[in-house]
């Protein structure tokens, strides 16, 4: 009996250490989105993080169905690319973590025209840096994640 006690504790410990050695599932439909944040969520303080820059007039939750890890908010620039306009991070404004299914993140920024100067940063399930600039839609206002690649 004393022998088998063992044995279950061995292999229950191999069991922990190589579960926690392995990455998390892919989720079936992976998704991270931004949206404006609603006067209701807004409201109630403490079901959601916060980060606001000064004057900021809009507010953007971005919510994820998976960890996204080494999640950054950053201002983003123009640069040029073998002849070609291309976005590119220019510095972390914010760095927060990983941002979770359990709480949104709600960044206050501002939209300066129509050219993106925001977006954000992260490590998918992957393991792959993704990098979107945060934009407006010109057909009907909606918060948009445009996807780009980081030159740097």
């Amino acid at each position: 009996m004393k022998t088998a006690k063992v044995l279950l504790t061995a292999l229950l410990t191999v069991g922990v250490l190589f579960m926690a050695g392995c990455p998390a599932p892919k989720p079936d439909n992976p998704k991270l989105s931004a949206d404006f944040a609603s006067s209701e969520l807004m409201n109630n303080k403490g079901s959601y993080d916060h980060y606001a820059e000064a004057d900021a007039t809009a507010d953007i939750v971005f919510t994820t169905n998976y960890d996204a890890k080494k999640f950054r908010f950053i201002a983003v620039a123009y640069t040029e690319v073998d002849g070609k306009f291309m976005l590119t991070e220019e510095k972390v404004l914010y760095s927060y973590g990983t941002l979770n299914p359990k709480k949104p993140l709600v960044i206050s920024t501002t939209f300066y025209g129509v050219i993106p100067n925001r977006g954000i940063a992260f490590v998918d399930f992957n393991n792959v840096e993704r990098y979107y600039a945060l934009s407006l839609s010109g057909k009907d206002g909606s918060v948009q994640l445009i996807a780009f690649e980081d030159f740097k």
